[in-house]
């Protein structure tokens, strides 16, 4: 337990059926709006770590992008655990603050970035 791409995985497959998800700078070029894109860094067992997630929209309306996030927000509840492959369970949590709206150069990018707290735990 403990790989770098055995948490990538979990995380892909947790945001992923929000929108397609990207690691934060990997987004390839032409990925079409909406997409998530979210931080990834390892805190020891049982150590509070922080992440960002980040959803894109591109619209003159804010709904999709707080669709979006309500539909995260949701899939965390009031906290969720997902299985690391190869051993070892992640718990995510609502952070602090729990989102919040990032404006863009463009008018028409909507985005919001939702704060995740998680605990990483050994089986």
């Amino acid at each position: 337990m403990g790989k770098a791409s055995d948490l990538a995985k979990c995380l892909y497959g947790f945001f992923s059926p929000i929108a397609p998800s990207f690691l934060e700078g990997t987004v390839p070029s032409g990925t079409p709006f909406p997409y998530i894109t979210y931080s990834l860094s390892y805190e020891d067992w049982f150590i509070d770590g922080n992440m960002q997630v980040r959803i894109w929209t591109k619209s003159s309306s804010m709904m999709k992008v707080t669709e979006l996030t309500d539909a995260l927000i949701d899939r965390i509840g009031y906290g969720v655990a997902e299985d690391i492959p190869n051993g070892g369970t992640i718990v995510l949590k609502k952070g602090s603050p729990l989102w919040q709206f990032v404006p863009d150069e463009d008018e028409n990018v909507k985005s919001t970035i939702i704060n995740i707290t998680y605990n990483i735990y050994k089986y």
